[in-house]
């Protein structure tokens, strides 16, 4: 079942280029480096696509597979209301004006009763407007079940879920997604939970949706255009019934408590006894006639690699074209760090300020090989940086001018600085021959002090051996 699944999208994985061998995954990642867009989307967004090709949800159990089923089609359910009477428009229009008063009026609270001196109707009224749109989906999209608890979809409102300073963007994107933002999916109502050491749980599905044939085919067309992964899901599931006819049931049953895994039953899903199972029909007693099956699947899944590999090659001479001029980049702020750094070393050099000198050929000397020595304090330059078009500040460490491949051309030094450095390093070239002078008479004595207490175990042992010999 997994390696046929699989299989179908496997192509997504293959090199775009064997000669360079850069994969989907290589070229979205330099494209969201370099922020270029594919497909007309930004390379993040685009990855974000891919991936829900891919991978989306981890279906890796009945119980995570049927939650997640529901609850885009909960999603979707939604979507469809909000898209009758003008109600996306209504709510936009509802939530807008809320936000206008909160403005016009910082003491306007969502919890102002009509006895209250600071109660305003217009502000209330939208208030209601908006609830009982809300309530009017929820009810309509719990109508689609048969089994019709009202838990499984509860609207979300309360007070500050926008404010005076919401903009307009920010509450078009809120209506525009309403079941994330006006809305909790419960679908834990639906699909019962099952673990180890729990009792056996089962879902009709035969007997779940209340959905027209239309509707439903209607909502397999939206899986597979919205949620292909998913629809690939759910026709792998029936692929796998489709080849083995004796099958009447699948389940998860839990091993332990943190592993479990598929199974498949010949009876049907109400006589299975198996402990700490969650078990239901077969998904085609969902879908009915139009379960989704892999006949034709494959030809879409090659369609939409196609058409990945395409917006990437078109993407191609953007990202060279990006990546040219982010070395350029690169290549300009490294120089100005170094014109920033010359720059204030030759201030500190100069500046008569006998730390900032002291650190300056500190630093120098660094060059030439004299360590032992620290900075007495912090210093940093700012520079302009073009890859972020912006000044940036580059603090110092006792290391950076080797880190930046700095020499000493165009830093100035005075004969006295000079002597200085020299100074400097005869004495730390006096201070490594003393210490390792010292280091060496150390040792010198502890292989004295080993030698004499070797040889004083030898004659020890020597002595104790001929004691023996004389008494046999």
């Amino acid at each position: 079942m997994h390696k046929d699944k699989y299989a179908i999208f496997e192509g997504i994985h293959k090199s775009l280029n064997n000669a360079t061998d850069m994969t989907v995954w290589n070229f979205i990642q330099e494209a969201s480096h370099h922020d270029v867009e594919i497909g007309g989307i930004s390379a993040y967004n685009y990855r974000q696509k891919v991936q829900n090709l891919t991978q989306g949800v981890n279906y890796d159990g009945l119980q995570n597979t049927l939650a997640h089923l529901f609850s885009v089609m909960i999603t979707e359910l939604v979507e469809q209301a909000m898209n009758t009477n003008n109600r996306r428009a209504t709510l936009l229009n509802s939530i807008t004006t809320m936000r206008d008063m909160l403005a016009q009026n910082a003491n306007l609270t969502w919890t102002h009763q009509p006895n209250h001196p600071r109660f305003n109707q217009i502000f209330f009224d939208a208030i209601q407007k908006a609830q009982n749109l809300l309530q009017e989906v929820s009810e309509e999209v719990v109508s689609k079940f048969k089994i019709m608890p009202y838990s499984i979809l509860q609207t979300r409102w309360y007070e500050n879920m926008f404010h005076a300073a919401t903009d307009d963007a920010q509450l078009e994107v809120m209506v525009n997604n309403p079941a994330t933002y006006f809305y909790n999916i419960n679908t834990g109502y639906l699909i019962p939970y099952s673990s180890y050491d729990s009792n056996n749980a089962a879902v009709d599905l035969k007997d779940m949706m209340n959905l027209t044939d239309a509707e439903m085919e209607d909502m397999v067309l939206i899986l597979k255009q919205n949620h292909p992964r998913l629809h690939l899901e759910i026709a792998s599931l029936h692929e796998f019934a489709l080849a083995n006819p004796q099958v009447a049931s699948m389940a998860q049953s839990w091993t332990s408590r943190y592993q479990h895994q598929w199974c498949f039953f010949k009876q049907h899903y109400t006589d299975i006894t198996k402990k700490n199972t969650l078990s239901c029909g077969l998904i085609s007693d969902l879908f009915g006639k139009h379960t989704p099956s892999f006949a034709g699947l494959k030809k879409d899944w090659e369609q939409r690699i196609k058409d990945i590999f395409d917006d990437l090659k078109k993407a191609e001479p953007a990202l060279e074209k990006a990546k040219k001029l982010n070395e350029e980049n690169h290549i300009k702020s490294g120089e100005n760090i170094v014109k920033a750094i010359k720059a204030k070393l030759n201030e500190m050099l100069s500046s008569g300020n006998q730390d900032d000198e002291s650190d300056a050929l500190t630093l120098i000397g660094n060059l030439a090989g004299i360590t032992g020595y620290e900075l007495t304090k912090n210093h940093s330059v700012s520079y302009y940086c073009h890859l972020y078009q912006s000044d940036q500040f580059i603090y110092f460490n006792y290391n950076i001018l080797k880190q930046h491949d700095i020499g000493v051309d165009g830093i100035s030094l005075t004969d006295a600085q000079k002597s200085i450095i020299a100074t400097r390093y005869q004495e730390r070239r006096q201070e490594l021959i003393d210490n390792h002078a010292h280091r060496c008479a150390q040792l010198a004595r502890q292989i004295a002090s080993e030698t004499t207490r070797h040889d004083q175990a030898m004659k020890f042992m020597q002595d104790s051996f001929l004691s023996y010999n004389a008494l046999v």
